[in-house]
């Protein structure tokens, strides 16, 4: 990373700052007697003033090598974001240490509750030589920010230290979207300052970019607190509370979550005209859960002013049941919100009636309940839009309103119904916590204890291997973009059309499924297509080899070892529809051999996107969702050429689409938009999930066969995490992944290093790629764990559209 003393200046602006942080040193010793009033505030004033607490001493006599990730959350909010990133960060290093910092009391007595990171402390005041120091005591490899919580001199510090920073579950509010003119030039440096932004929403990539985020560093990557609100519990869990509250067969439970003053007045106003309007809906009982603890007491009063009972959470959890006839509760605890949310039939979130910009409604939706908030909701406005979209919650304008609205909700809305609504939706956003682990993973150093190599434990490692060879492949990238320029003028026209699947990354993109899906579909166009391809890693792969037969469509000529194992894969899965392959360093020749000899009248270049040899009527370039560009995060990795080199294509494909979200999808449209001047039309394929076959080669086994079981899989495939997320897809429990290069020959010493390696996770079973089959060929007798190879093939959205397309250029070429 750039420092900020670097090509990043400070702005003068800075100074500025610093001197009026400066200014508070004194104010707040000589506050001392005041802040002892508040919550014990005056005890965290040392730590916050950089005199370390004993968390990070301790954290010091952890280390011993190993690396850390620092994580800031401000308040709760934060912290369960924190939680579900500790999780993923975890899985994929689990030797890592993680430092948790907050600047609330109600942050801290969440995290210690229900995280349980190595070190806990509050974050300090923004001074230059405090968070000099603390950064020097920490030495993190990593920091995350979690939604934009903007510390100029901290920024500096882990600039100067050259530590890597990104912003998680980045959100651009409508008030900071337009800042002052004075500190404009301030943002602008903060936010080129991070190494990444991981923003929630379309709108919060483009605000943030307009702010000064460099645009290549900004990437939508949805909302992690999807991934933070966690799974509704089961129906037993919601029986036993509402039993708890004393809330009958026939009763309705309304959850008011974060409420704040002026707003809690209207909701026992609407709750006692619920009551009177009961008919058909039973006894309605009433929750109200106060952002702040200090105004529990203000509101049991209120309810008591009303006639009413009521009782306080902590009672009845500790007596085990509600008195009779209390039908409101007030909640005076933290960390029960959610629970009681699972119980509702009905939810309300506050901060949103009175003008405070709202709370988080995602909460009570993942849960499963209908969810009503009002029309303040300004920092929330990616949830209200997500999920107002999806028919999931309703604003409300009123306390009148809400109750004619509430009244509708608990007599016309289908819970189970609602449940299947909000799952389907939140499942489509779980993958921001992935995508940012990846990236975190990727600025730890490897973990080198690990005797085999585990794709888990080992992305690291080939981010670091990437890192060093980057430059080489963009020089070769480059060299490799102009090459083709000058060369594809003078290529060869064929008596036949030419289709060309090929990419511009290193790595898997699906080449195989593509080009299997196009010949079978040419086939049943009434064409005989044959499929050409360079016999990469093969014997052949030779400059005096000439063309080679490795299937006429019926039998097959060659092994893996002579053809290449792409080679011999498609010529076996291509066998029931009699399509031909050949391999050649000459891929004129082999077309032409292919013409000449079987009668073809179609070829199809198998990784043609670079060969100039050939005029192609239709050139389709594959891009994988999960990889684009060659890197998980969307940035530009290992490459044949830059982006600019799909303007040559005729169409472009994206792959793998059913392993990210929706909005990864428009994220990398976006990108695409920004980097190709001329961009092709782009489709959407996904790969599916066939079956599974036994190494004997029977019969096609339904995917029932893997589910429930303990499963270790292996691969020497060029995108490892695409085999990952297949695996997860089958309902199986994934024990590990283990890696081998790509295109890797395996031998007995691997074979017995898988066995032992599946015995000691307590595998079940091994699973592996076609790809891999077609190298272990002969060999699976040698495992002594049952082996299966997962038959993928692939889907194309809207697909008609895709074969006309593609149809038409064909047809005029």
């Amino acid at each position: 990373m750039i420092s900020s003393s670097q090509n990043n200046p400070v702005p003068p602006i800075l100074n500025f700052y610093t001197m009026l942080c400066t200014a508070l040193v004194p104010i707040l010793h000589i506050s001392k007697p005041l802040l002892a009033l508040y919550g014990g505030f005056r005890d965290t004033v040392p730590e916050r003033l950089g005199v370390f607490s004993p968390a990070l001493d301790s954290l010091e006599q952890k280390r011993a090598g190993r690396p850390l990730v620092w994580i800031h959350a401000v308040s709760v909010g934060e912290a369960s974001v924190a939680g579900a990133l500790m999780a993923e960060i975890k899985k994929r290093k689990p030797d890592a240490l993680i430092a948790l910092s907050t600047s609330t009391f109600t942050g801290r007595d969440y995290i210690t509750r229900n995280l349980e990171p190595d070190a806990l402390f509050f974050f300090p005041l923004d001074l230059p030589g405090v968070m000099h120091r603390l950064v020097a005591k920490l030495r993190p490899n990593c920091f995350l920010d979690i939604e934009v919580e903007l510390w100029p001199n901290l920024f500096k510090a882990l600039c100067d230290f050259n530590v890597p920073i990104a912003l998680a579950n980045g959100r651009i509010s409508d008030r900071a979207a337009s800042p002052p003119r004075a500190v404009k030039g301030l943002y602008r440096w903060l936010l080129s300052s991070f190494d990444a932004l991981f923003m929630r929403s379309r709108e919060d990539v483009e605000r943030a970019v307009a702010l000064g985020a460099p645009r290549e560093r900004t990437h939508l990557a949805g909302n992690l607190k999807f991934a933070a609100c966690g799974e509704p519990p089961d129906m037993g869990s919601r029986h036993e509370t509402r039993k708890l509250l004393g809330v009958g067969n026939n009763g309705k439970l309304l959850v008011a979550g974060s409420t704040h003053p002026g707003e809690d007045e209207q909701l026992i106003e609407s709750w006692l005209e619920l009551k009177k309007k009961s008919g058909g809906l039973g006894e309605i009982h009433l929750v109200l859960a106060p952002r702040h603890l200090e105004q529990v007491d203000r509101i049991a009063n209120l309810v008591r002013e009303t006639g009413e009972k009521v009782e306080l959470w902590t009672d009845i959890s500790d007596r085990g049941h509600i008195n009779p006839g209390v039908h409101a509760v007030v909640v005076n605890t933290i960390g029960e919100l959610m629970r009681l949310y699972a119980a509702a039939d009905l939810a309300f979130v506050g901060g949103s009636l009175i003008r405070r910009g709202g709370h988080n409604v995602l909460e009570p939706v993942a849960m499963g309940v209908p969810t009503l908030h009002g029309p303040s909701m300004d920092n929330f406005h990616d949830l209200k839009k997500v999920l107002g979209e999806a028919d999931l919650i309703i604003e409300v304008e009123n306390n009148e309103e809400f109750t004619l609205t509430a009244e509708r909700v608990l007599k016309d809305v289908d819970l189970t119904e609602y449940r299947v609504r909000a799952k389907r939706l939140i499942d489509t956003q779980l993958q921001a916590a992935d995508i940012i682990a990846d990236w975190v993973a990727s600025k730890l150093p490897s973990d080198k204890s690990v005797p085999l190599v585990s794709y888990r434990k080992s992305r690291t490692s080939k981010s670091l291997a990437e890192a060093i060879l980057r430059p080489v492949y963009s020089a070769y990238a480059k060299v490799s973009h102009k090459r083709v320029g000058s060369y594809i003028k003078n290529a060869v026209k064929l008596d036949v059309p030419v289709i060309s699947v090929g990419n511009i990354a290193i790595g898997g993109t699906a080449k195989t499924p593509t080009v299997k899906h196009i010949a079978a579909n040419r086939v049943r166009h009434g064409f005989k297509p044959g499929i050409v391809l360079r016999g990469y890693k093969g014997s052949l792969e030779r400059e005096s080899s000439p063309p080679a037969l490795v299937s006429d469509g019926d039998k097959i000529f060659l092994d893996w070892t002579e053809a290449g194992d792409e080679a011999r894969l498609l010529a076996e899965i291509l066998q029931e529809e009699h399509v031909p392959v050949a391999v050649g360093l000459d891929r004129i020749e082999a077309s032409r051999m292919l013409i000449t000899n079987l009668g073809v009248d179609l070829i199809i270049l198998d990784d043609g996107f670079q060969f100039t040899g050939l005029k192609r009527e239709f050139d389709l370039a594959l891009i994988d969702a999960l990889a684009p560009f060659g890197r998980a995060d969307g940035g530009q990795g290992l490459l044949r050429e830059p982006a600019s080199a799909l303007e040559r294509a005729d169409a472009i494909l994206l792959t793998r689409s059913e392993a990210v979200p929706e909005i990864r999808i428009e994220e990398i449209k976006q990108n695409l938009f920004h980097s190709v001047r001329n961009l092709p039309p782009i489709f959407i394929a996904r790969t599916v999930v066939r079956g599974v076959i036994d190494w004997k080669g029977d019969d096609l086994e339904p995917l029932e066969l893997l589910k429930g079981l303990r499963v270790v899989g292996f691969a020497g495939i060029g995108n490892p995490s695409s085999f990952e997320k297949t695996i997860e897809s089958l309902g199986c429990d994934l024990a590990d992944l283990v890696s081998f290069a790509d295109h890797h020959p395996y031998n007995s010493r691997d074979i017995s290093r898988i066995d032992n390696h599946a015995g000691d996770a307590g595998a079940e079973i091994l699973v592996t790629t076609m790809k891999d089959a077609v190298r272990l060929e002969g060999m699976g007798s040698k495992f002594k764990t049952p082996l299966y190879f997962v038959d993928i093939g692939l889907e194309i959205e809207h697909e008609q559209g895709f074969i006309d397309f593609m149809s038409g250029k064909v047809e005029r070429g």
